[in-house]
C-alpha cells in the first residue's frame, strides 16, 4: 500500500509540474530572480515532500475527494430544476462526473484541442502580420499603422477579421461555462458559468436600474482621471497594441508590477496610491469589494497545480498587490489593466501564471445579456463571447486578443488581472537562494528541458 501510494504521489507531482510549465512563464536564465521563480514553482509541487509519509498524502487526497463529492451533490440538486431534454441532462451529468477528480469541471461545456505544441502556442502564419478581430460587421473602428520590427521607416501588414462568420474562428459559448484543454491534459482556458459570474453578491441591486457593475463603471472612470494612459508592453515578436476605439477610450494599469531598474532596494511599483485618499473612501470600498469577489470566485475553478503555485508565491514573495483595504483578500493577481472601449492585436504575454479577463458595462447584466466583445484564440480557432460580468481564466502563453466592441455605442471596460513574470521571482537578483530552493528549482529546470526535448521529437525514455 505504501509503495503504491508513493508511486501515485510521484506520478501526480510529475503531471502537475508538467501542467504548470505549460502555463507559467519560467525562464532558464541563470539570474537569482529566475532561480527564485523556478523555486516558487518547485516548492508548490514538491512542498510537502518532507512533511510525512505517503499514507498521509493519500489521506489528504481522500479528504479532498469527499469535499468535492459533497459539493458536486449540492450542484446536482440545483441543476434538477434545469429545463432541458433528458438527453441534454444526461450529457451534462456525464460531463460533470469528472468534477470529482477535477474541480474546474464545474463548468459544463468541454472541448479538446489536438495537434502539436507548436501549432497551439506559436503564432505561425499570424507572426508576420499585426492581426485584429472585430466584434461585429456593424461597427468597424479605424486600425492603426504599425512600424515594422527592426526596420525603420517600414510598416507591418495590418489586417482585421470579423469574428462572426469568420473562417478562422468557431464561437464557443455555454451558459454553464466552457473548459478547453490541449491533448486532454493541459487547460487552455476556462470561462466560468454565467450564473456564477452574476452571483447575488456581484449584482447587489440597490434600486431600479441600479446594480453593482454600474457603480463599478463610475469608479473605473474616476480611476482613469487619476492615472496616466499606459504604454503597450513590447515583446520580441512585436508590440501589444491597444487601439482606442472612439472618444472616451482609455487604457490604464493599476496595482503592482516589477520595477524595470531596481534602485535603493525598491523592487516593485504601485499605481494604487491615488485611490487611497480619504475623499475616495466610498469608491475604494466598491473597488476593493469587486476585487475580493472576483478573486474569491475564480479560485474555486483553479486546477490544483495553480492553487499550489499561488500559495507558494504568497508564502515566498512579499508584494503589496491590489490590496486597497485591510479586508481585501488580494490572494492571486497583484496587477490589472483596464481598457475602456479598447481592442488589442494578437499577442502573447510573459506572465507568471494564468490571467483573468472580465468585461464590465453599465447595462443590466442578465443570463442572456448582449455580447460586449469576443476573446479570441486564433491558433486554436476559437472565440469566446464575453457578456457584462463574464469571467475567463486563460493561459497567457496561447496567442490571444480582445476584439473590438460588437456595439459601438455601448461603453464597456475590458479588464485583465495578471502577475508580472519578474514579480514571480521577487524581482531581486541580490536575494539569497536556500539549498531547498536550489533543489526545487533544479527539478523544475530538469523537467523543462525534458519537455523541450520531447516537443522536438527527441525525447528519450
Amino acid at each position: 500500500m505504501e509503495k503504491e501510494a508513493e508511486v501515485r504521489r510521484a506520478e501526480t507531482m510529475d503531471r502537475q509540474l508538467e501542467q504548470a510549465l505549460f502555463a507559467c512563464t519560467v525562464f532558464e536564465k541563470t539570474s537569482r530572480n529566475s532561480a527564485k521563480q523556478r523555486a516558487v514553482v518547485g516548492a508548490a509541487i514538491f512542498g510537502n515532500e518532507e512533511e510525512g509519509c505517503a499514507s498521509a498524502w493519500v489521506e489528504k487526497e481522500q479528504e479532498a475527494q469527499k469535499v468535492q463529492e459533497k459539493t458536486f451533490s449540492c450542484f446536482l440538486k440545483v441543476r434538477r430544476h434545469w429545463e432541458g431534454t433528458e438527453e441534454q441532462k444526461g450529457e451534462w451529468a456525464n460531463l460533470c462526473l469528472t468534477f470529482v477528480a477535477v474541480p474546474c469541471m464545474l463548468v459544463v461545456g468541454k472541448k479538446n484541442v489536438e495537434g502539436s505544441e507548436e501549432e497551439v502556442f506559436q503564432k505561425g502564419e499570424w507572426k508576420e502580420k499585426t492581426t485584429f478581430f472585430l466584434g461585429s460587421a456593424g461597427h468597424i473602428p479605424a486600425l492603426p499603422a504599425v512600424d515594422a520590427d527592426k526596420e525603420p521607416g517600414k510598416k507591418r501588414k495590418v489586417e482585421a477579421h470579423v469574428v462572426e462568420g469568420s473562417e478562422h474562428m468557431a464561437i464557443v459559448d455555454h451558459v454553464d461555462g466552457i473548459r478547453v484543454t490541449f491533448q486532454e491534459q493541459h487547460d487552455l482556458f476556462i470561462r466560468l458559468p454565467r450564473g456564477v459570474s452574476l452571483g447575488e453578491g456581484m449584482l447587489g441591486k440597490k434600486g431600479p436600474g441600479d446594480h453593482f457593475l454600474k457603480q463599478l463603471c463610475g469608479v473605473l472612470k474616476m480611476v482613469e482621471d487619476r492615472t496616466s494612459k499606459s504604454d503597450s508592453r513590447v515583446d520580441t515578436e512585436g508590440s501589444r497594441i491597444a487601439v482606442l476605439d472612439g472618444e472616451g477610450s482609455r487604457y490604464v494599469h493599476l496595482g503592482t508590477t516589477a520595477e524595470r531598474f531596481v534602485r535603493e532596494g525598491k523592487k516593485t511599483k504601485s499605481s494604487m496610491k491615488n485611490l487611497q485618499d480619504k475623499e475616495n473612501r466610498k469608491e475604494l470600498e466598491i473597488f476593493s469589494t469587486w476585487v475580493n469577489r472576483m478573486q474569491d470566485t475564480v479560485v474555486d475553478y483553479f486546477p490544483s497545480w495553480l492553487k499550489k503555485i499561488v500559495e507558494a508565491f504568497n508564502e515566498k514573495i512579499e508584494q503589496p498587490g491590489l490590496a486597497l483595504s485591510h479586508e481585501s483578500s488580494d490572494k492571486v493577481w497583484p496587477a490589472m489593466v483596464s481598457g475602456r472601449n479598447v481592442f488589442l492585436n494578437l499577442h502573447t504575454d510573459d506572465d507568471f501564471i494564468w490571467s483573468l479577463v472580465t468585461v464590465v458595462s453599465e447595462h443590466e447584466p442578465t443570463l442572456d445579456s448582449p455580447i460586449v466583445c469576443y476573446f479570441c484564440f486564433p491558433t486554436i480557432g476559437m472565440a469566446v463571447p464575453l457578456r457584462n460580468g463574464d469571467m475567463l481564466l486563460f493561459n497567457p502563453k496561447v496567442p490571444h486578443c480582445v476584439s473590438s466592441r460588437c456595439n459601438g455605442s455601448m461603453d464597456s471596460f475590458c479588464i485583465s488581472f495578471y502577475m508580472n513574470s519578474k514579480l514571480g521571482g521577487g524581482n531581486d537578483n541580490s536575494q539569497e537562494i536556500s539549498s531547498k530552493e536550489m533543489k526545487d528549482q533544479a527539478a523544475v529546470l530538469k523537467k523543462k528541458k525534458l519537455l523541450k526535448r520531447k516537443s522536438r521529437g527527441g525525447a528519450r525514455k
